[in-house]
């Protein structure tokens, strides 16, 4: 596709969502397509043909030059808020650059790179009328915004071709990656596609009566990428997204055509694929364990009864077996936990362990990287979760002894089904998903970093203290140390994310200081981290060998026909959740590990007293 045309259709494009909103004011269907189709475009082709590209061409630099595009949305967006009176200025201007970078960025000689940008600019030329329209100058300014950043992006387009070769192949590379990251905020934006005249508050521009209440307050205003998902409708989004995959799914089959394809894309796919059949019979066999599991379980112990310390961190670990956290996820659950009286033992006990006890994690885990390994995460998992909930004990002045709200297990297979086949693939898959596409993009970087010369004495700490500031899922991050393991990843250190990742994170040190104390935090920072080193130099004291699950695939029909059944229960769970939903379990419980006090006092008060229904958001 030639650059002229590129650039033509990303002119169109910034202005399909004004026209449309001119036009179908209050229209939802079409605004929850535009989102789908945006989201699935860019991350996909970002994730698929991008990053390994820029990767493969710049090396490290390549990754490195993703981090701060991926960022420099959120620190614009940032400075809005703190300049509230320059914000119309500044954030135009701040557009612009942005539209002259997607402009010099069709100059690239990559096809898949111009269709992210057009698929970005859907719901960002619909995000900027809306947003300029609300001023008193009403649709002249938000087609007047519109036409400045047609004229950046025509700038851009000017100067891109000249600059491409500066800094030679690495310069190119980094450039890209840069872009890439930057296009990927309309996947990590809450809504921006939904500020119908209805929904004011998507984008912020809404009356803010409570102007004097506190930063932490604002963003309880904001509805989450689920309730912006519904707005629209689930099933609209969902329609969109799986467009967007077909057309990501047709460029990747046609980029061997291109003489500008590049040999290392074909390793990054095969090692997806790989990874993909390895991991689908295991997956769907954890979900069908869990569904029997679920079947037959009975109550669950009460999370706050009584009992010596030693005790409730058990109660506080088997808490967590049946519950489909990631290392996030586990920060608003504590609070609930902790606002209805439970033990502090209790709940340090489940913080550790919640996010790596669960039966996919256990299952997957076993499955691709064996037994032994598998016993020796878990046994030490459990351990250091119990000694974390006896010292932060110690250190509390009384104990709670008031009962907090209990799941209750299903009667029936359908319920349970329900369980195994819906909720757990709701909150699991998406992690799986992106811990695959990391492992594939880790075996890409790892040769430029020469990391099978590093000795294990250097891996082991230095991947336990990368992995701990991480919101990773156990198991989603398996596939990724898989991967990583075939490349030059030492086993022990691989053994030590897998425990440190999960179990600590920044969010679950903020939740300890703020209700232990900082000793407290720190006690359990110093021991999850140095109980990790430890395993990790258990293991490849061991010598534990992994099998190169990423240089051959499976031959038999079991794996196919596993990727198919969850290929579909991936399809059934988009259509219930709409593309913003299934984004959501990734991004959203990282936005709410913040929970106040009282707001997680609400959320259990809504917990016992439930609305009597709920309206359909797909139905009128």
């Amino acid at each position: 596709m030639s650059t002229t045309l590129l650039v033509i259709l990303s002119l169109a494009a910034l202005l399909v969502g004004p026209m449309l909103a001119l036009v179908w004011s209050r229209g939802r269907a079409w605004r929850a397509v535009i989102d789908g189709l945006s989201l699935s475009l860019v991350g996909g082709i970002c994730f698929l043909v991008v990053f390994p590209h820029a990767i493969e061409v710049a090396g490290p630099i390549g990754f490195i030059a993703i981090i701060p595009g991926m960022l420099m949305p959120g620190w614009a967006h940032r400075l809005g808020e703190h300049w509230e009176r320059t914000f119309v200025y500044a954030g135009m201007a701040l557009l612009a650059v942005h539209a002259a970078i997607d402009g010099a960025a069709l100059t690239l000689p990559s096809t898949s790179m111009g269709v992210a940008v057009i698929a970005h600019r859907l719901p960002m030329g619909l995000a900027v009328y809306s947003a300029a329209s609300r001023t008193a100058a009403g649709q002249r300014a938000g087609f007047t915004a519109v036409g400045i950043l047609i004229a950046s992006t025509l700038v851009g387009v000017a100067i891109g071709e000249p600059m491409s070769g500066i800094g030679g192949p690495i310069g190119h590379g980094a450039f890209e990656g840069f872009v890439g990251g930057l296009l990927l905020h309309i996947v990590f934006e809450h809504a921006p596609v939904f500020p119908a005249p209805e929904h004011p508050d998507l984008l912020g521009q809404g009356p803010r009566p409570d102007r004097h209440r506190s930063d932490r307050d604002h963003g309880h205003h904001h509805p989450s990428a689920r309730q912006a998902a519904r707005i629209g409708g689930n099933r609209w989004s969902a329609t969109g997204a799986f467009l967007g995959m077909l057309i990501v799914a047709g460029l990747i089959a046609s980029q061997s055509d291109d003489p500008h394809a590049h040999h290392a894309g074909v390793s990054f796919m095969e090692t997806l694929w790989t990874l993909t059949l390895n991991t689908a019979p295991w997956l769907l066999g954890a979900y069908l364990l869990a569904t029997a599991a679920h079947r037959f379980s009975g109550a669950p112990i009460p999370l706050s009864a009584a009992g010596n310390p030693l005790l409730q961190g058990f109660r506080g670990v088997y808490f967590g077996v049946p519950q489909p956290l990631c290392a996030s996820g586990v920060i608003p659950m504590a609070e609930r936990q902790l606002v209805g009286g439970s033990t502090p033992s209790a709940v340090t006990a489940f913080l550790v362990a919640a996010p790596s006890v669960g039966l996919p994690a256990f299952v997957l885990s076993a499955g691709l990287l064996g037994g032994s390994i598998t016993f020796i995460r878990f046994g030490a998992l459990v351990a250091i979760a119990l000694l974390a909930g006896l010292l932060v004990q110690r250190l509390q002045a009384g104990d709670r002894d008031r009962d907090t709200p209990q799941l209750h297990p299903a009667s029936t297979w359908h319920r349970s089904a329900g369980f195994g086949l819906g909720e757990l693939v709701d909150h699991t898959l998406p992690w799986v998903v992106l811990g695959i596409l990391m492992g594939g993009l880790g075996v890409v970087t790892l040769p430029g970093l020469q990391m099978a010369s590093w000795p294990p004495v250097v891996q082991i700490p230095v991947f336990t203290l990368l992995s701990a500031p991480l919101f990773v899922s156990a198991t989603g991050v398996t596939p990724t140390l898989v991967a990583l393991l075939d490349h030059g990843l030492s086993p022990g250190a691989a053994a030590a994310m897998l425990l440190a990742g999960p179990a600590l994170n920044l969010p679950v040190i903020t939740l300890l200081h703020r209700h232990f104390g900082s000793i407290a935090s720190w006690m359990v920072a110093v021991l999850v981290l140095g109980g990790a080193m430890i395993m990790g130099g258990v293991v490849e004291a061991l010598h534990w060998v992994p099998s190169p699950l990423v240089q051959s695939a499976p031959d038999n029909v079991l794996h196919p026909v596993s990727v198919i059944i969850l290929v579909l229960l991936a399809a059934r769970s988009t259509l219930r959740q709409g593309a913003r939903g299934v984004l959501a379990q990734i991004i959203e419980p990282i936005e709410e590990w913040d929970m106040s006090e009282e707001e997680a006092h609400h959320e259990v008060e809504d917990q016992k007293h439930p609305l009597a229904g709920s309206q359909n958001p797909d139905q009128p």
